[in-house]
């Protein structure tokens, strides 16, 4: 693939999938929406592009919305701050990449969103060490 993109395929059943298509290879032409949306059109089917927060969060699996503003990739996250923001590093600095959390979210998730980071951490920390002959 020359130029992959990742894309919403809506399906003969109504629902829809992410997918992936290559711009150069499978596009015969592409055509704006009522809404402004990009749709790209190819031998096998119409595809739209990613638009918003939902359509992240509700086609990629671990993409979760924790506030109005930003979607969070959760198998990245490392820890929680105490100014209700998500971090990505194990030892966060004032440096650190962080996403902000909404109080309602972080209320009604906060056991799932602990368990998320234990489970995280434990998978870096495995990835770190020697492995065994």
């Amino acid at each position: 693939m020359k130029s992959p993109m990742s894309v919403i395929q809506t399906l003969p059943t109504g629902e829809s999938r992410l997918a992936v298509i290559d711009l150069h290879s499978d596009v015969l032409y592409t055509e704006k929406d009522k809404s402004g949306r990009l749709i790209f059109h190819t031998l096998h089917g119409e595809y739209r592009a990613i638009a918003d927060l939902d359509d992240l969060e509700n086609h990629i699996e671990d993409f979760w919305q924790l506030d109005g503003s930003n979607v969070v990739n959760m198998s990245k996250v490392k820890g929680v701050g105490h100014h209700l923001k998500a971090y990505f590093d194990d030892f966060p600095t004032e440096r650190s990449k962080f996403a902000s959390i909404s109080w309602m979210f972080m209320h009604l998730l906060q056991d799932i969103v602990h368990q998320r980071i234990h489970h995280n951490r434990c998978q870096s920390i495995s990835g770190a060490l020697p492995k065994k002959d």
